[in-house]
């Protein structure tokens, strides 16, 4: 069996004596691409001229969705098609294979459960057990996700280990939450089948083979006759299902929605004999192409006879159906109203007869009032009963720029987009519902922006409280994106940024504040999962596959936090995104496991923007610390190299700046995303210059944060010429100064003044955005920064332009008002530290909160690091 990229992992009540050392990472496999964006542009780009639009008789995207990736990729590549696919290279040919089929290349080969050895023995007929069952997304139609009866107590978290682990054959990505139901999981794939294992052992009873991908969790629900439970699930061709739930057996199906790329990603929620279901779409992905017909997709949710899979209704978030508005210049025609898909669970109100939905961005402008909110149906005949829109104007689609989208170049900017690109900080989360002590009833959200809302479903869904736990709109937003949870007095509202200040934050639900903030530091965009006293918070990273977290309720002191971690004994490197934390009736913890390989930034996406800043010196800005480059008659120097990756389109930038040969690359200090791009520039020739702490650190790394050994650099990454004293280089008219600061952002920071420009670059001891970075680990202090403004006042002229490691470039005065905001803090963290606070408490105090209106891009994640790293210093300095 081919190995699996996709893993179910179970951690049993008893720690195992040892763990054996993680596997070797298999290589990218070129041969199973997996990357449904890069299917959606290949066939936006090249396909859907014609099958969008019928020329020639072209078969419609909703027709070619029949087809199985195989044949696709038979038809453009050997068969009839293969003339108008020339030119694709054959990875394009694969992601279209994989797009327009719904599923990995080679899905069914293996995935088959006859196909396994695992099979379980004969057994008994399913039957619910009721008590430490988790069903569907929530646990509950409110969707809650807190399980009151887990028959697994907080002692027994800490001895949790792994027990047994399901490979996906084939697999790609394990969004699919595992549902746990009388001693089964049940569990789908984006392979397209769906799994029903045995709990205790891990063995499998059988396997249903979908139309396409299942990302859905599956809810369980009566049957009829001989079918007595049934399975609930969708695919990502927007079919829905019912399955036995003992046999496999299919009961009916349907497809939900008939629009090319709509596809059911939020699990069904069963209630009262009737299953209500989601829809979502990908139209956003592709829809900044030129000659793609934007947008005509709306977002939905449709209510069925749980048995006979009769459709009762059909509801829409967007009241009308799109209409033609005008065509481009190219004679695409656009439409609208667009958006506002549904891509989390319904919730059920039984006593209200009400169903809320939560609903996705707008495609098109102006964005449609439904975008962006949460929605109230009628259970019974899906009539809307009112709307909440949280955000207006949110009208997004991939590839296009706007202030939100930075890095996309304005001059790409295709007539299909949105004149005013919205955020993209819709709802991923489902609506809660819960019921307070007092009697009131409350619903509870979390947005990408990190806001937290509580909605008043007896007053047309009125705010009741909101609260910014993230980072805020203007700083990415954070964000909660898959899911939340609640109890009886709390909220908990995991943010997916990975920062000290973040983690997951529990609010009070009757008034909204904030009774306490747990911080792993990798984040998690998966939802979180409560049980009475213990909260699961899935890691970021994939090393650490749960981070258990006490619940204290409404005591004053911090939650105590305990990891129950894997070593990626099967699957690591990857992330715990829609891939939850399950708790069974068996005292096991269940853990929907990673992709494998890590998520770094998609770089594919990354346009480099060059600025002239003087005559013959340049900035170019892409992903990572901002480069500059002087160029002319001697050749090209370069300060900093941002990321790897890049490589290739920095160099094309340069190009289009001169011909000349770079010479020199100038390290500022030895983060990533500045000397990430050195071996690249090395191997071109350029000679690397840095500090001799700065080569040391690249060659012998410290230990990650994560507590794994550092990566040295390769050879040619590492700088040929190094100092510790100023050095000039005289090339292209400039007298450029290496000038060593004291240690500052690190032990190895150099400030480049290149005087004729009339430029100073700082690299990271000073930003323009955010609060500053002292980093301790490689050598940084707040006195070395602090010397390092003064260094900066006594260079240049009055008017140097000073340009940071990251943020805007600014003039001296800005420099000598962040010394001024650095020095206040610092003083006001010292006072804290004489009164021997403890860390947190001094976290707590927020000493930065005068200061945060006058620091650019100030986020509460900065600001606590910030602090944290003060206290540290301060404390350390007091004890020598």
């Amino acid at each position: 069996m081919r190995a699996a990229a996709a893993a179910l992992v179970l951690l049993a009540g008893t720690r195992a004596a040892s763990m054996q050392p993680p596997p070797q990472m298999p290589a990218p496999d070129l041969a199973h691409p997996q990357n449904t964006n890069a299917g959606i542009f290949a066939f936006t780009g090249r396909c859907a001229g014609c099958h969008d639009t019928g020329k020639d008789g072209a078969t419609d995207r909703y027709a070619l969705n029949r087809f199985t990736p195989e044949q696709v990729l038979a038809s453009i590549t050997a068969g009839s098609m293969a003339p108008y696919a020339q030119g694709l290279s054959d990875f394009e040919k694969r992601v279209v294979a994989v797009y327009v089929g719904g599923r990995p290349l080679g899905a069914f080969a293996a995935g088959d459960a006859s196909q396994m050895r695992n099979r379980c023995a004969p057994h008994t007929p399913f039957a619910p057990s009721g008590d430490g069952d988790w069903n569907g997304w929530g646990a509950e139609s409110g969707n809650s996700r807190f399980q009151r009866t887990p028959r697994l107590a907080p002692a027994d978290v800490p001895k949790l280990a792994l027990k047994w682990a399901f490979g996906f054959p084939n697999g790609n990505s394990a969004y699919a939450q595992p549902t746990i139901v009388g001693g089964r999981v049940f569990v789908g794939a984006d392979t397209g089948f769906v799994y029903a294992l045995d709990a205790a052992t891990g063995c499998v009873y059988w396997s249903f083979r979908a139309n396409a991908g299942v990302r859905t969790a599956v809810s369980l629900g009566k049957g009829g006759g001989s079918h007595r439970y049934l399975a609930y699930f969708g695919d990502v061709k927007a079919n829905v299902y019912a399955i036995d739930a003992d046999s496999g057996e299919k009961v009916w199906s349907d497809r939900v929605d008939a629009h090319p790329v709509a596809r059911v990603t939020g699990a069904p929620t069963v209630v009262e004999a009737r299953v209500y279901v989601p829809i979502s779409s990908l139209e956003e992905s592709g829809a900044g192409t030129p000659s793609y017909p934007c947008c005509s997709f709306r977002g939905g949710v449709a209510s069925y006879d749980a048995q006979s899979g009769k459709r009762l209704w059909t509801a829409y978030t967007i009241a009308e159906k799109a209409v033609p508005l005008r065509k481009t210049s190219k004679g695409t025609q656009l439409w609208g109203p667009a958006g506002a898909g549904v891509w989390s669970s319904p919730s059920v109100d039984v006593k209200r007869r009400v169903v809320y939905v939560a609903t996705g961005n707008a495609y098109t402008e102006p964005a449609a009032p439904g975008s962006d909110a949460v929605i109230a149906f009628d259970l019974d005949n899906g009539r809307r009963l009112w709307t909440r829109q949280v955000m207006a104007n949110d009208a997004y689609v991939r590839e296009c720029p706007g202030k939100y989208r930075p890095l996309v170049p304005t001059e790409n900017k295709s007539e299909t987009c949105p004149d005013d690109l919205g955020p993209d900080m819709d709802f991923g989360n489902a609506p809660i519902l819960r019921t307070l002590p007092s009697g009131r009833s409350l619903i509870v959200i979390g947005q990408k922006d990190g806001h937290a809302w509580a909605l008043d479903p007896d007053r047309d869904g009125a705010v009741v409280w909101s609260r910014q736990v993230g980072l805020g709109l203007d700083a990415g937003g954070g964000a909660i994106m898959w899911g939340s949870a609640a109890d009886d007095r709390f909220a908990y509202l995991p943010i997916t940024r990975a920062a000290q200040t973040l983690g997951v934050a529990a609010l009070r639900l009757e008034t909204g504040e904030l009774a306490w903030r747990a911080s792993p530091a990798d984040g998690g965009a998966a939802p979180v999962s409560v049980i009475p006293g213990v909260l699961f918070f899935g890691s970021s990273r994939g090393r650490h596959a749960v981070r258990a977290v006490r619940v204290f309720g409404a005591r004053k002191r911090r939650p105590r936090q305990r990891a129950a971690r894997l070593r990626c004994e099967v699957a690591c490197g990857g992330s715990l995104m829609r891939k939850t934390v399950r708790v069974l009736a068996l005292s096991f913890l269940i853990v929907g496991a990673a992709r494998l390989g890590a998520q770094p930034p998609d770089f594919s996406q990354v346009q480099i923007k060059t600025t002239k800043v003087a005559s013959n010196f340049y900035t170019l800005d892409g992903q990572g610390g901002t480069i500059g480059v002087l160029a002319g008659p001697d050749g090209v120097l370069m300060v900093d190299a941002q990321f790897a990756p890049l490589g290739d389109k920095i160099v094309a930038a340069i190009k289009q700046i001169s011909d000349g040969r770079i010479r020199f690359l100038i390290n500022t200090h030895v983060h990533g995303d500045h000397t990430g791009g050195n071996e690249n520039i090395g191997k071109l020739g350029a000679a690397i210059v840095a500090r001799e702490n700065l080569r040391a650190r690249l060659a012998k790394p410290a230990a990650q944060a994560n507590g794994q050994p550092g990566v040295p650099a390769p050879p040619m990454a590492l700088p040929v010429i190094t100092y510790d004293a100023p050095v000039t280089i005289h090339m292209n008219g400039e007298d450029v100064q290496l000038i060593p600061v004291t240690a500052a952002h690190t032990d190895g920071d150099t400030m480049v003044y290149f005087p004729n420009a009339n430029v100073i670059m700082t690299g990271d001891f000073y930003r323009s955005t955010g609060y500053p970075n002292i980093d301790r680990a490689n050598g940084g202090t707040m006195n070395g920064m602090l010397a390092g403004f003064d260094l900066i006042a006594r260079t240049g002229k009055p008017d140097t332009k000073i340009i940071p490691g990251h943020g805007a470039t600014v003039d001296k005065a800005a420099v000598a008002a962040h010394k001024a905001m650095m020095i206040g803090v610092r003083d006001k963290v010292a006072a804290l530290v004489r009164q021997n606070k403890t860390q947190e408490d001094v976290i707590a105090a927020k000493p930065t909160s005068s200061f945060d209106a006058q620091v650019t891009g100030a986020t509460p994640m900065t600001a606590d690091r910030f602090v944290g790293q003060l206290y540290q210093e301060l404390k350390a300095t007091a004890t020598r």
